[in-house]
């Protein structure tokens, strides 16, 4: 039988197997839990039962499905009339697992019956047995396979956006350089013809002072002319008749 716990700690849980229709119902050996937003985890594997010997379901896995029906936010008492079947059918269950900061999903096909049931069972396997088991490692490496691609997806789409963020700065980069380079080239040519302009400036220049020099030396003899001539008519007015 199915046991079903909510947070709580309410068992509807009732006898390892119950007869319906002259069918003997049983469930695979666990015990869920029910939280509050409606997720169902795995409180308790009963010994002996079929999750037990299995070994795959681990306390503290969330079921997602059943035989492919999606049981998630669904009350314990639709999961459980779900598992129960009669007494050595098989259920597919989907389970969600957190492995440090993974989520890993997987499935666990189990056989419906009590501990003494289970262990009447013979431990010949028959072809189905292998099939089903078969089936059942390669949907779980499909499974692994499927998040593994979307992983490699995430990485390749993180690579993209890390490459075109660089070629972006390094365009930035480039047209900084070029706009810099732009700049000094014109300054570099400002600065060129500010010094021809002060060499030509220079070139004019020279005639003007020399001929600056020339007047002054001109205004020198021509003061010293005036100066003798003064003395010359003073001379001349004071010397006596």
């Amino acid at each position: 039988l199915v046991h079903c716990s909510n947070m709580y700690g309410g068992s509807a849980s009732g006898r390892d197997a119950v007869m319906e229709s002259g069918i003997v119902q049983a469930g695979v050996g666990i015990f869920f839990q029910q939280e509050n937003d409606g997720s169902v985890y795995v409180k308790t594997i009963v010994s002996g039962g079929s999750a037990e010997r299995e070994g795959s379901v681990r306390v503290g896995d969330m079921i997602l499905a059943v035989d492919d029906r999606d049981v998630i936010g669904e009350p314990l008492s639709t999961l459980r009339g779900l598992i129960l079947g009669p007494q050595g059918s098989r259920v597919r269950l989907t389970f969600e697992r957190r492995e440090g900061s993974e989520n890993y999903r997987y499935e666990s096909t189990l056989i419906r019956g009590t501990a003494e049931y289970l262990n009447g069972i013979s431990p010949t396997r028959s072809m189905d047995d292998d099939i089903d088991d078969a089936r059942l490692q390669l949907r779980q490496a499909l499974a692994q396979c499927s998040q593994g691609r979307e992983e490699l997806d995430k990485l390749r789409k993180m690579l993209q956006q890390e490459r075109e963020s660089a070629q972006r700065r390094e365009e930035e980069i480039e047209a900084l350089q070029g706009a810099n380079a732009e700049e000094i080239a014109n300054l570099s040519e400002t600065l060129r013809k500010a010094e021809q302009a002060r060499r030509e400036s220079e070139i004019q220049l020279h005639p003007l002072q020399q001929r600056e020099t020339e007047l002054a030396e001109e205004m020198n003899r021509q003061k010293e002319k005036e100066r003798l001539r003064k003395e010359y008519i003073e001379v001349v007015l004071i010397a006596p008749c």
